[in-house]
């Protein structure tokens, strides 16, 4: 890993864990990094930081080759398009960014729910003008609270739509519940729920507006570090019905879909990981990208 900005280089300049970043690949193995800007006051160390941000110590090549190994259909993937699908990592979100950006996720395409993410944050964060263009930090909490009382008719006019109600339901109780007030604020009680098992994380956030079997495995996977945890949406039922056509699922031919129920999600998710294993979240993340346009296989 280097820190020193090279001219004429291919870049990406985006905000995460309050810095804004430049990042440029060197070669296969390093990335380089300018750090333009810190919105906290706290000074982390920014390789640590980007390290912990793209799970750096978790061995992709690796966990590709066990998958390979496991799954004719990952192996056949890997020999034919391994140059667009290598290195597609899961990212550590910091957890109140990952709650609320997965909040938006219902019912929604990822294009709007990068959109909402972006007016989220010039809305309510703090904004920084560079040489490179503007910048805004993801809101702190404090910054939520101070904006409560306007916020659902605010997003109401921005087009956040009922997901409005549910941003403002959230923050109202993360700021109000006595356990999350002793559990050392919001913040820290989000981050405090990768100490749980998780089944118990998962039945905590589903207490808060908008945060449902989805939402929720959204957060374990990608905020607390719960590998093995497989969100299922329509998408993933699908592929897993078109790959591997599990006996539980319905494959009548004269009933062409199938329910996403609760029950179907849990199941979903107990097959990926009886045969991917530990990192399950991982690869579900992999198939998912295969269904993307940028990326769509056929």
């Amino acid at each position: 890993m280097v820190n020193l900005l090279e001219e004429n280089q291919n870049c990406w300049i985006c905000v995460f864990y309050h810095r804004v970043w430049r990042l440029w690949r060197i070669n296969n193995e390093r990335i380089g990094y300018e750090i333009c800007h810190n919105f906290e006051t706290e000074m982390r160390d920014s390789k640590d930081l980007l390290e912990e941000y793209f799970q750096l110590d978790i061995d992709l090549e690796q966990l590709y080759k066990e998958w390979a190994s496991k799954c004719s259909y990952f192996r056949k993937l890997i020999e034919e398009k391994g140059e667009v699908f290598k290195g597609i990592r899961i990212l550590k979100q910091e957890p109140l960014e990952a709650l609320f950006a997965f909040i938006f996720s219902a019912n929604n395409n990822i294009s709007r729910i990068s959109k909402m993410v972006e007016q989220f944050c010039v809305l309510y964060g703090t904004k920084i003008d560079l040489n490179n263009g503007t910048f805004y930090n993801f809101p702190t909490f404090l910054q939520l609270t101070n904006n409560l009382s306007s916020m659902e008719e605010t997003l109401r006019k921005c087009g956040f739509g009922y997901r409005a109600k549910n941003v403002s339901k959230t923050v109202e109780k993360l700021l109000n519940e006595e356990s999350i007030k002793n559990a050392g604020g919001a913040e820290c009680w989000l981050k405090s729920l990768g100490e749980l098992k998780y089944l118990e994380a998962s039945k905590e956030l589903q207490k808060l507006p908008g945060v449902g079997p989805k939402v929720s495995d959204c957060f374990c996977l990608m905020a607390l570090g719960m590998h093995n945890v497989v969100p299922v949406d329509r998408h993933i039922l699908k592929l897993t019905k078109e790959i591997y056509k599990p006996t539980f699922l319905n494959l009548n031919k004269t009933k062409t879909t199938t329910n996403l129920t609760e029950n179907v999600s849990k199941q979903i998710g107990q097959f990926y990981i009886e045969l991917f294993g530990d990192y399950a979240g991982w690869i579900q993340s992999i198939l998912f990208s295969t269904r993307l346009g940028r990326f769509k296989i056929k």
